[in-house]
């Protein structure tokens, strides 16, 4: 509830939605709940990257995606875990890049990209997915031209990025298109 509010007091909702998210790790481990504990942890990755602090947020996404992976092995056919494992190495990538380590953050990502593959057809062809797809490629376009310095690499990653954001947009224009079409019909 705390980490969606805005304004003058946004820092301190964060600190409160960490806050919380701490006291629930807790609660959780591993070995007991370790989906309820790698989604927390996950959260509090996403939480402490949301504040800047990436060295902070590292560790956490580090052991969210490692349970998630076991659940993977025990549950290969839960996509769930999958896309979740996905989003953990996403937020470690570009906190690897935050804190320098752009090689990491390289490996990180592309292992992001590639487990994105390994989805079901159907998946990839979600908003959502196109949406997280298109941020790690500018994530690895922004890891290629200011950690690596390689800008034919930055513009690929780039432009992958921008293709995926066209079809978005003109998957939306459609959308929005059909339903015009639908409220006239009436």
């Amino acid at each position: 509830a705390y980490q969606h509010r805005t304004g003058p007091d946004s820092r301190t909702n964060l600190s409160k939605a960490l806050a919380a998210l701490e006291a629930s790790v807790t609660a959780w481990s591993p070995e007991r709940a370790p989906r309820e504990w790698a989604i927390t942890a996950l959260n509090l990755g996403n939480r402490y990257s949301r504040m800047r602090d990436h060295a902070q947020a590292i560790p956490f996404y580090e052991q969210a995606r490692g349970i998630l992976e076991g659940l993977i092995q025990s549950f290969p056919e839960n996509t769930a875990y999958r896309r979740n494992a996905i989003r953990a190495a996403s937020g470690l990538g570009l906190s690897q890049f935050r804190t320098g380590d752009s090689t990491a953050a390289l490996e990180t990502l592309n292992r992001a990209l590639a487990a994105q593959e390994q989805l079901p057809a159907n998946l990839q062809e979600t908003t959502d997915f196109l949406e997280e797809r298109a941020i790690l490629f500018s994530n690895l376009g922004n890891v290629y031209l200011q950690g690596l310095q390689d800008d034919e690499a930055a513009l690929q990653s780039y432009q992958r990025g921008i293709e995926i954001r066209k079809q978005l947009v003109q998957e939306n224009a459609e959308s929005a298109s059909a339903w015009r079409g639908l409220s006239v019909a009436q």
